[in-house]
């Protein structure tokens, strides 16, 4: 009989009493079955997606540890306000159904009203659709790594609009099809254009030190950090 091997996982959890608690747990690997495989993960990028759930909207500047180096437990306080956030998150499936029903029904509600409109021939904003020149200036904004104010030059007419650009809805309009030659591209130069650049590699354990998450916390244009499960552990 093989001895089951163990893994390890950085986990994030938030307490009842507003605490962040970052640790890592070592978890069971078992033996795959017939059908199943075993995927080996030699590295991954530290997402700021990722950071939304791992630090869970926390106070890392009143961060501590403890525990030992290769063991590190970092605990810091949640704010009112983002554990409030946390908590929307977590509501129970039948809540969010029931509302996504009322949502349903408010839609179908302004869908009606607006045929209604066009039937009659009568539709209010068809003055401000005569007003927009063909010059019309659209601007959307990819990412949210700056959270400072945005200024802008108005410089460029009474024609315009800003608004944000979210890689997963772009795919879902543009189709399966489109999509997947976006995807076949990058796999195609993703040494070349898509190639990534980090500018730090650390283990599990290091990616707990609170000197380090002071550094990709920040969310950092070329401040990327690349994980390495295996990073001293002589694998």
């Amino acid at each position: 009989m093989t001895q089951e091997a163990i893994g390890r996982q950085l986990r994030s959890t938030v307490k009842k009493e507003g605490i962040l608690e970052l640790s890592l747990a070592r978890v069971p690997t078992p033996e795959p079955k017939p059908d199943e495989v075993v995927v080996r993960i030699d590295a991954t990028p530290i997402n700021p997606s990722d950071l939304g759930l791992m630090l869970a909207g926390a106070d890392m500047s009143a961060a501590k540890v403890s525990g030992s180096l290769e063991d590190p437990v970092v605990t810091a306080p949640i704010p009112p306000a983002a554990l409030r956030s946390v908590a929307g998150r977590n509501r129970p499936v039948a809540a969010r159904r029931k509302r996504g029903r009322r949502r349903g029904r408010a839609r179908g509600v302004l869908r009606r009203s607006a045929r209604a409109r066009r039937k009659d021939g009568r539709d209010p904003r068809r003055r401000d659709v005569r007003a927009v020149p063909d010059d019309h200036k659209q601007v959307y904004i990819y990412g949210g790594l700056d959270r400072g104010p945005m200024e802008l030059t108005r410089n460029f007419g009474m024609a315009w609009g800003i608004g944000g650009w979210l890689l997963t809805t772009f795919l879902q309009k543009i189709g399966p099809a489109a999509a997947q030659k976006l995807r076949e591209r990058v796999a195609a130069e993703i040494k070349t254009t898509f190639a990534s650049r980090y500018d730090k590699e650390v283990s599990l354990a290091e990616a707990l030190r609170l000197e380090e998450i002071a550094v990709y916390g920040k969310q950092a244009t070329g401040q990327k950090y690349l994980i390495n499960p295996n990073k001293g552990l002589g694998r």
